[in-house]
């Protein structure tokens, strides 16, 4: 039973370290996306709405896997408003009746971000291919 038992804890100890070495991994690697200027698939305006339903206009910058939202469209000092990270989510058309289009990105387990596309441009089409991890609506201004 002892050799069992220390059979187990190895396993156990094993798999806990290899947990850890894959989050440090996977963390480093969203960072350096982050950090890195030169990685942006997308960069525009929506207009977001808040959770009291106001709409505010915000400068998204769209990397691999992130969506980062800032005051100002200023990197250094543009008011860094939130990052979401691009998984587990579903992207949903919503029907609008200004010209353009509105969409939701839907994540039943985390609260609501909704969004209005501020200019003309393709964040629809790219946002279709990413997987986000928060609710974001857009329709056009």
């Amino acid at each position: 039973a002892t050799l069992t038992n220390a059979i187990k804890e190895t396993n156990y100890k094993q798999q806990k370290e290899n947990y850890l070495t894959e989050k440090k991994r996977i963390t480093n690697d969203i960072i350096t996306v982050m950090k890195d200027e030169r990685i942006i698939v997308l960069a525009d305006w929506l207009k977001v709405r808040s959770s009291l339903k106001n709409w505010i206009k915000l400068y998204v910058i769209l990397k691999p896997g992130i969506m980062l939202l800032f005051k100002s469209d200023k990197m250094k000092s543009g008011h860094w408003v939130g990052t979401i990270i691009l998984n587990s989510c579903q992207l949903l058309e919503r029907p609008s009746k200004k010209h353009g289009f509105c969409f939701k990105l839907f994540h039943p387990l985390e609260r609501s971000i909704w969004a209005s596309k501020a200019s003309d441009g393709p964040m629809f089409r790219v946002v279709g291919w990413m997987i986000w991890n928060f609710e974001l609506i857009t329709e056009p201004s």
